[in-house]
């Protein structure tokens, strides 16, 4: 027959008061780590689920306002070219499509053809101005002029850049004149959304940060406070013991000198009694 420890009364005062607060201290750890960890990992996944969507919304505006641009110069300059056409200025064609292209930065190209797909204007990296051939280069088809839509916009790569080329036909009295043609860079748009990106991970990062530091703080705070419950509880326990094993050796004159204030010191008067 196997005799426990406790059976053959080997067990000491220390070893009680160490294993009991050692089990309160590490269960309470273990409970706070649990809430911590869940707790931490449903406000990340919520604040990532919100970084994200913000971070798509302006995205989206980022792109939308690129977009706004393209549509509206090339809008606005079929109607600006319409008298130019029907004059036939030339000459003034190509200043009103040369300043689009120089007056804004992410402008690459312009292009203005007439209804018979003859060139009266091409500005571009590389291009003198006075050789229209290099229109080609854009790749635009019949198909392309040809499109219902007043303004249409596509994209590709030329010129070394990411393009969005944005179109709008020149009309007078539902007679096409032409269309005029201008391709933006999406450089500054892709800088727009990188820097969107790096400051939604610098918060969501800050975000973790300060949740792990207030996760350990709770540890740490709850581990100090179990501590001094176990210390409370165990320390009435060992007198308890200290009084019991005094007992033990005859001495009847002992008393539990317990004042916990709880159930432990009614437990030492009723000893003492």
């Amino acid at each position: 027959m196997i005799v426990s420890r406790w059976e053959r009364g080997v067990v000491s005062s220390s070893e009680v008061k160490t294993s009991l607060q050692r089990k309160l201290i590490e269960g309470t750890v273990k409970i706070l780590l649990a809430v911590s960890i869940l707790t931490l990992s449903a406000v990340a996944f919520l604040q990532l689920q919100s970084s994200q969507s913000h971070l798509d919304a302006i995205n989206g505006h980022i792109t939308q306002g690129l977009t706004a641009k393209g549509q509206i110069l090339a809008a606005n300059h079929a109607l600006a070219l319409r008298g130019l056409v029907e004059d036939n200025a030339y000459g003034e064609v190509k200043n009103l499509v040369k300043r689009g292209v120089v007056e804004d930065s992410d402008v690459i190209y312009g292009l203005f053809l007439d209804a018979d797909y003859s060139p009266w204007a091409f500005t571009a990296p590389g291009e003198s101005g006075e050789d229209l051939s290099g229109w080609k280069k854009l790749g635009v088809t019949e198909d392309d002029i040809e499109k219902e839509a007043t303004t249409d916009n596509r994209e590709y790569r030329i010129f070394d850049s990411d393009v969005l080329e944005f179109s709008a036909k020149v009309q007078v009295e539902g007679d096409t004149l032409g269309t005029v043609r201008y391709g933006l860079s999406t450089k500054a748009m892709e800088l727009a959304q990188q820097k969107a990106n790096e400051e939604s991970q610098a918060n969501l990062v800050t975000m973790l940060s300060v949740l792990v530091g207030l996760a350990i703080a709770v540890l740490l705070g709850g581990s100090v406070v179990t501590w001094k419950q176990a210390v409370r509880i165990t320390m009435p326990l060992a007198e308890l013991t200290r009084a019991a094993d005094t007992i033990a050796t005859g001495d009847h004159t002992v008393q539990a000198d317990v004042h916990s204030g709880d159930e432990i010191e009614l437990l030492a008067n009723s000893f003492n009694k």
